[in-house]
Parts: C-alpha cells; sequence; structure tokens
C-alpha cells in the first residue's frame, strides 16, 4: 500500500499492473488531529447545505475500536469538553448558533433515534414502541422514511442532547473478540429542521396579507454511527 506523490489517491497491490487497484479519496486526518478540525473541514460546509434546504448524511463506517463512536460523539453529553466533543454534539451547538442569527425565520427542530440490530428496528426515544408498528417506507417521491418511529421537537441544545444521551443509553452492545463492549447495532441519529417564514404573504392581487405560517425549507441531517466490523482471520 503506498500513497501517489501529490495525488489524493492510494494503491493497494503488488507491482504488477494487473494485481494493482488505484483508490482516490477527498482528504485524510491523522492522529494528531483535533475533533474540532474535523468538524470544520467535513461537517461545516454539509451544515449550511442543510440550512439551505438539503438534506445531509454522516456516517463512521470502520473496524471495531477504531474511533467511530469517539469521532461522531454519540456517547457524549452535553458537558463534554471541547478537546473530546464530537462530530454530533456541534453539529447540536451549531445549529442553534444559526438560528441565533437569524431572526426573520422560525424554525421547528425534532429528533428521532433509532437502532437497526439484526435486522430489526428499535426506536431509542420511546423503547416501548412495538417493533411491529415500525416499517421503512417509500413515498410517491421516492424518500425514503421509517414510519411508527417517535420525533420529539426541542427548542434547546441541551434538549436535543438529551435525546442522544437517552438514545446512547438504550443501544444494544455485545462482545467481539476485539472489543468487549464493542456495539454490535448500527444507530442513526436524525434531526429534522423546518424553517417558516415568521412574515406574512401578501397576495398580488389585493392588499390583504396572508398571516398563515410559510414553511421554506424543510430538510433532514442523518448521524450514522455504524457497527464496528470485525475481521476474521481463518488462519490465525
Amino acid at each position: 500500500v503506498h500513497l501517489v506523490p501529490g495525488e489524493p489517491q492510494v494503491v493497494v497491490g503488488k507491482d504488477n499492473q494487473h494485481q494493482r487497484k488505484s483508490f482516490t479519496f477527498d482528504s485524510t486526518y491523522g492522529p494528531e488531529s483535533t475533533q474540532r478540525e474535523i468538524f470544520e473541514g467535513l461537517v461545516a460546509p454539509l451544515m449550511n447545505q442543510f440550512f439551505e434546504g438539503f438534506n445531509a448524511t454522516i456516517l463512521a463506517y470502520g473496524q471495531t475500536f477504531s474511533g467511530k463512536t469517539f469521532t461522531m460523539g454519540s456517547s457524549n453529553d452535553h458537558k463534554a469538553p471541547d478537546d473530546i466533543r464530537g462530530i454530533i454534539p456541534r453539529v447540536v451547538l451549531d445549529i442553534f448558533e444559526h438560528i441565533k442569527r437569524d431572526a426573520d425565520i422560525e424554525y421547528q427542530i425534532r429528533a428521532s433515534f433509532v437502532e437497526i440490530y439484526q435486522e430489526q428496528i428499535r426506536d431509542l426515544l420511546m423503547p416501548g414502541n412495538d417493533q411491529r408498528d415500525i416499517a421503512i417506507r417509500e413515498n410517491k417521491l421516492g424518500v425514503i422514511t421509517i414510519s411508527g418511529i417517535h420525533e420529539e421537537s426541542v427548542s434547546t441544545p441541551a434538549a436535543l442532547m438529551r435525546c442522544l444521551e437517552r438514545g446512547g443509553v438504550e443501544r444494544t452492545t455485545g462482545d467481539t473478540h476485539i472489543h468487549s463492549y464493542s456495539s454490535r447495532s448500527h444507530a442513526i441519529f436524525t434531526i429534522t429542521l423546518e424553517q417558516i417564514s415568521r412574515k406574512g404573504l401578501r397576495n398580488i392581487s389585493s392588499t390583504e396579507t396572508n398571516t398563515e405560517p410559510l414553511i421554506l425549507r424543510r430538510s433532514k441531517l442523518q448521524l450514522v454511527d455504524l457497527a464496528g466490523i470485525v475481521i476474521f482471520c481463518l488462519t490465525c
């Protein structure tokens, strides 16, 4: 395995041209990279698009015990210090900082947290929900949704972080030969953002103003902490 000098590309395989494969990547972060650097380099641009009405997904994928949950911040609480604060807590703070800067728009925020474990979906915010009522569906526009799960309305960073903390406690964990407390489930924390105009719309054919609220944008941000990959060595 070697990097191509001056290029975002890695080559895997022997010198024989037919046995080599090249892979291109956007960027890399080493062990010296900070949580803040990763957020500002990878996540902050997506946050701008999220507020412009685009859906976005951030997921952590990799081998067990490689630092996925640490980087995502899935196990952080609202008091986590800045140097260990992961992506999700930073997303939460960024959302409410953005809201403070725009007084003309009313924001409504909802959170859901589900776990996929052994092909079963569990509602981590409402663990008593009957799993038979939870289903993955596709609407007329081709949008995939999970029906039957609880969405909690929140209005403060602390309330949104409490959703993360509550769901984290409910997550299923299991033993592996690499990491005895490694999570064996996928966790999907979804933040739905609705932007509503505070100002009424004026009807161009009359002098009356429509005071009904107008939903300007609706977008979803999905933060995914995937189950750890366990690589079995048959010759070990």
